[in-house]
C-alpha cells in the first residue's frame, strides 16, 4: 500500500488546488486525524503549499514547470489489457526509457509492459521516473509532471523526436458514436459522421435545429447529458429542458435510449446493485464500484489555525440516482477502441503471418462476442481465419505508425491522418458487427432497440475522425 504523504500528493496534483475537506473526502480509507496530521507534517517539511483563507485550509502542489515539452499533459492507453479497481491500485514508480523511436515503460522489476509514442525529448540512453497508473476503465494516467489544466495548452508544443509535427485527429462527439456503434441507429449514425452524408454532420447543430436553438447553447449540456449529467442540462435550459431531452431523442434516438438505460440502471433495473461489472472485446475487465455520498461535519486545527468544514464521505452501497454509468461505459469503449487501433497501426506484420499460418492448423477461435481482437489473435484458430485475413488486407495497404492517444484524440504524423481514419472506422466498424451490444444488454439486464446499422455503412463512412 502507498504511503499517506504519496497518496496526498497524487490527489493534490491531479486537483491542482483542493480544500481540506475534499483530501479527507477523497481519501476516505484513512482515518481523517491522520490525514490531517500528515499534511501539517508535509506543511512544516515543506513538501506542499498550503493557504490559509477566511477559516479554510486549501492545499496546492509543488510542482516546477520549466520545460513544457518534458511534460505530457495527457493521458496514454496500456497496449495491453489488463483489469483494475482502482488508480491507486495500479500507481507505481517506472522509467520513461529513449530507445530508438520509441519511449519505453520499465516497471521496477525490469520488464518493459508499455511503449509510449509520445517522445519526451530524452536523450538516447537517459531515463526519467515517473508515478503511472490506468484506471478501472482502461484509462491510463500519468501522475508526475501534470496539471490537468494545462493540457490543451502544452500539448500543442509537442512534436515526434524528428521535430514531426503533431496532428490532432477527433472522434465526432465520442460518446454519442460510441452509443450509436452500440445501439446500430442510422439516424444517430448520420447525425455523428458514422454514415457517410456527402458531407461533414454536426450533432450538436442537429439538436440546436430540432430545439430551435444555436449551436453554441446546446454544444455543453448536450456534451455532459450523454455522460449522464442532467444538472447541467436543467441549469442551462431550467423549465425547457424537456424539450431539450426530446430534441436529444429526436436528433440522437439510439445514442439517446442507451444514454437513458444507463441513468435508470439504478433506478428501475438493480436497485440494490453495489458494483458492475463487463468485459471488453480485448479482455479487459471493468468493475464500477456504486456509491452514496454521505456529509459529515468536522473540526480539524492545522499549524494552530482552527478549520470548520463539511466533508462528503463516499460509501459503496446502493445508490438509485447513481449517473456515472453512461460516462463509465462511453469512456470503457472509447479506451477499448484507441487500444485496438495501437495495436493494429504498429502490429508486426511478420507476427501477425506467423498467426495465420498457425492458425490454419488448429481448431477453434479465439474471438470474445464476436470481436476479433489482437490481444487474442495468438490464440486463433481456423474459424478465425477470414478475420486475421481481413485484417492482414488493411494493414497491407500501410505501414506501421505511431498513434499518441488523448482520450478519443489521436495524435499521428500528417502522412498517417488518412491511415488512423481508416483503423477508427475498421474497429467501429466491427464493433457494430458484433454481438458486443448484446452481451451488454445482458451484463446490465437492460434493453434497448437495435437499428439496422451494418459495418459496411462505417467503413464508407468519411468524417467519423476529423482533424480538429
Amino acid at each position: 500500500m502507498h504511503s499517506v504523504e504519496t497518496q496526498i500528493q497524487y490527489f493534490i496534483q491531479r486537483k491542482g488546488r483542493i480544500h481540506l475537506s475534499g483530501i479527507i473526502g477523497r481519501l476516505h480509507w484513512i482515518e481523517p486525524q491522520l490525514i490531517v496530521e500528515t499534511l501539517e507534517k508535509m506543511l512544516i517539511e515543506d513538501q506542499l503549499n498550503g493557504e490559509y483563507i477566511k477559516g479554510h485550509w486549501y492545499f496546492i502542489p509543488k510542482v516546477e514547470i520549466k520545460e513544457p515539452k518534458k511534460i505530457y499533459a495527457g493521458f496514454l492507453y496500456p497496449t495491453k489489457s489488463v483489469g483494475c479497481n482502482d488508480v491507486l491500485d495500479t500507481m507505481q514508480e517506472v522509467e520513461v526509457i529513449y530507445h530508438g523511436n520509441d519511449q519505453m515503460v520499465r516497471t521496477k522489476d525490469g520488464k518493459v509492459d508499455f511503449y509510449l509514442n509520445t517522445q519526451l525529448k530524452l536523450e538516447a540512453g537517459k531515463t526519467m521516473k515517473c508515478n503511472m497508473a490506468y484506471d478501472y476503465r482502461g484509462r491510463f494516467y500519468f501522475l508526475d509532471w501534470i496539471n490537468p489544466a494545462l493540457q490543451t495548452e502544452v500539448r500543442e508544443q509537442f512534436t515526434f523526436t524528428d521535430g514531426s509535427k503533431i496532428h490532432w485527429i477527433d472522434g465526432t462527439c465520442s460518446g454519442v458514436q460510441m452509443f450509436t456503434a452500440l445501439s446500430r441507429c442510422k439516424v444517430s449514425a448520420k447525425a455523428c459522421n458514422l454514415i457517410n452524408t456527402g458531407k461533414q454532420q454536426d450533432p450538436y447543430m442537429e439538436v440546436a435545429h430540432a430545439f430551435n436553438k444555436t449551436r453554441e447553447e446546446v454544444k455543453r449540456p448536450l456534451m455532459v447529458h450523454m455522460y449522464g449529467s442532467t444538472k447541467q442540462p436543467e441549469i442551462t435550459f431550467g423549465e425547457d429542458v424537456t424539450e431539450f431531452y426530446a430534441a436529444c431523442e429526436k436528433a440522437l434516438p439510439g445514442a439517446y435510449e442507451i444514454n437513458l438505460a444507463m441513468l435508470m440502471l439504478h433506478k428501475a433495473f438493480n436497485k440494490q446493485a453495489l458494483e458492475w461489472f463487463w468485459e471488453l472485446p480485448d479482455g479487459f475487465q471493468v468493475n464500477a464500484p456504486v456509491f452514496v455520498t454521505e456529509f459529515v461535519s468536522m473540526e480539524a486545527t492545522i499549524l494552530e489555525m482552527p478549520c470548520e468544514m463539511t466533508i462528503g464521505f463516499r460509501r459503496n452501497q446502493p445508490n438509485k440516482t447513481n449517473k456515472s454509468m453512461s460516462a463509465n461505459l462511453a469512456h470503457s469503449i472509447d479506451s477499448f477502441v484507441m487500444r485496438e487501433m495501437i495495436r493494429l497501426a504498429t502490429c508486426d506484420r511478420a507476427w501477425l503471418d506467423d498467426v495465420i499460418e498457425q492458425a490454419g492448423i488448429k481448431e477453434g477461435t479465439c474471438q470474445r462476442m464476436d470481436y476479433l481482437s489482437l490481444v487474442h489473435a495468438k490464440d486463433a484458430g481456423i474459424q478465425d481465419l477470414d478475420g486475421l485475413l481481413e485484417i492482414q488486407c488493411l494493414l497491407s495497404t500501410m505501414e506501421p505508425f505511431q498513434i499518441i492517444p488523448i482520450h478519443d484524440c489521436c495524435g499521428v504524423k500528417e502522412k498517417y491522418i488518412e491511415d488512423v481514419q481508416r483503423l477508427y472506422r475498421f474497429v467501429i466498424g466491427k464493433l457494430v458487427a458484433s454481438s458486443y451490444p448484446e452481451y451488454l444488454k445482458d451484463a446490465f439486464g437492460v434493453t434497448w432497440s437495435d437499428g439496422d446499422l451494418k459495418e459496411q455503412d462505417v467503413l464508407e463512412s468519411r468524417f467519423a475522425l476529423c482533424e480538429e
